[in-house]
């Protein structure tokens, strides 16, 4: 016995409103915002058929008229909404087609919308100079642009639907990471099939849901390859140039000795002006030596291969001959040192390169005296605390200004560069501190009053080698 048109009506409102909220929940995880809006879309489309069904228009329906919405049904799932389909859709049922012309139109709008975004998100990723990969919560491959691919060195085909791990295990940590909630921001390096090694940096972020929790996870990779191999070359044309001046600037000195030697032989006032112009003769050399030797420790210690072997450094030993060594200069400059040891007892054991490290210190006691005032003193304070050794180097010079101290630290930088020529400074010494204790996990900080003095303080952690 076949069921009252009203049964029928009532039943197909009702499949409409789950087929309306099942493709709802489906679109709405498509992308953020689009598929939201394609969700509403339907769900409206959905709401205005079922309010037709159960309001006054029930008594006109009969199973022509319920076949052609369920076909209608069946090609908003296939997503086939044409123009055409909805004029004939409207011709063939009349009021009932009108209502559903109008969900149609406004399915297809949405549709169009989320077609365009696709087209502009798809357009964009594959142009990217960045190569971009997405992961789901497991670590497979779900997305990636062409500047992934070539950097994966496989096809889009191969990689969708592989675990990360297979194919590039450095990647794969950085993703573990970003699945337990953290962003990473390093640098890998990825060789490809024909074993050339490429430099990326790695910055990898959790997609989070509603709730906070890592569903998947984002990554973008810059490709630095030729940055690095343009800082190599750089620091190789340093090294190499200053390792070649050292020989001549040698040679130099020597044969300034030598003329100042034979120049005793002659009158007092011709032996006066030769040794003034043979002094600054020799003033300049060993500036030029100076200079020479900065420049191939900074390329040393700007090389992370090129580190010396770690060691137990007692950083009390280490200041005392660093203090014993300058004394000299102290002395001849009028400049007091003054060492506050640690308490009885305390170690000021750190671990690491011994040889740089009392590179660090002496360049920033050295400073502290030659940028004193005559009558003036450095004053080196030894502590711990919270695990670190804390070594703490003060002048009673003349400060540094506020909007300088910010460049102190880079290469060649001088605040008071007349100053620093009379001293034979390089303009090189605190930027290789810096390096060599950031090497050691270290920090270097300071503080400067005009008229004053500066502090600079080291921090490194504390521990001993076994």
């Amino acid at each position: 016995m076949r069921p009252p048109y009203q049964l029928l009506a009532v039943g197909a409102a009702f499949v409409v409103g789950i087929l309306g909220a099942i493709l709802g929940f489906f679109f709405s995880g498509l992308a953020d915002g689009v598929g939201t809006g394609l969700a509403v879309g339907i769900a409206l489309a959905a709401l205005l058929l079922g309010a037709f069904l159960l309001g006054g228009g029930v008594a006109a329906l009969n199973e022509a008229t319920l076949n052609r919405i369920r076909q209608f049904l069946s090609q908003v799932v296939s997503g086939d909404v044409s123009r055409e389909y909805l004029d004939s859709i409207e011709a063939d049922l009349g009021e009932t087609g009108s209502s559903l012309r109008r969900a149609g139109e406004m399915l297809r709008g949405r549709v169009g919308e989320l077609g365009q975004e696709r087209d502009k998100l798809e357009l964009t990723l594959r142009h990217m100079a960045d190569g971009v990969l997405v992961c789901d919560s497991g670590g497979t491959v779900l997305l990636v642009n062409n500047s992934a691919t070539r950097m994966f060195d496989s096809a889009e085909k191969d990689l969708i639907g592989r675990g990360v791990s297979e194919f590039a295990p450095p990647v794969a940590e950085g993703v573990t990471a970003a699945l337990n909630g953290q962003s990473v921001d390093s640098e890998v390096t990825v060789a490809s099939h024909g074993g050339k090694a490429h430099s990326y940096l790695m910055r990898i972020a959790p997609l989070e849901d509603e709730y906070s929790r890592a569903v998947g996870a984002v990554g973008v990779f810059t490709d630095v390859t030729e940055t690095r191999n343009t800082e190599r070359l750089r620091k190789n044309f340093v090294a190499n140039a200053s390792h070649e001046l050292k020989t001549p600037v040698a040679g130099i000195q020597l044969l300034s000795e030598a003329i100042k030697s034979e120049a005793s032989s002659l009158s007092d006032d011709t032996f006066s002006k030769g040794r003034e112009l043979v002094t600054r003769l020799q003033d300049e050399c060993t500036r030029l030596a100076r200079l020479a030797s900065d420049l191939l420790e900074l390329s040393r210690v700007e090389d992370p291969e090129s580190g010396r072997a770690g060691t137990t450094v007692s950083m009390s030993e280490l200041t005392d001959r660093v203090v014993s060594s300058l004394s000299p200069v102290a002395n001849e400059l009028g400049v007091a040192i003054k060492v506050n040891g640690s308490n009885e007892g305390e170690v000021l054991n750190v671990s690491g390169d011994k040889v740089g490290l009392e590179i660090a210190i002496f360049n920033l006691v050295e400073n502290a005296i030659k940028y004193n005032k005559r009558g003036g003193q450095v004053t080196i304070d030894r502590s711990t605390q919270d695990a670190q050794v804390s070594i703490g180097v003060s002048d009673t010079g003349l400060g540094i200004p506020d909007d300088e101290i910010g460049r102190i630290f880079e290469r060649f930088y001088r605040v008071d560069k007349a100053r620093s020529k009379e001293t034979g400074g390089t303009g090189l010494g605190l930027s290789i501190a810096r390096h060599i204790v950031e090497q050691h996990n270290g920090s270097v900080s300071v503080t400067s009053t005009v008229g004053l003095g500066t502090t600079f303080t080291v921090r490194l952690p504390r521990g001993d080698l076994v």
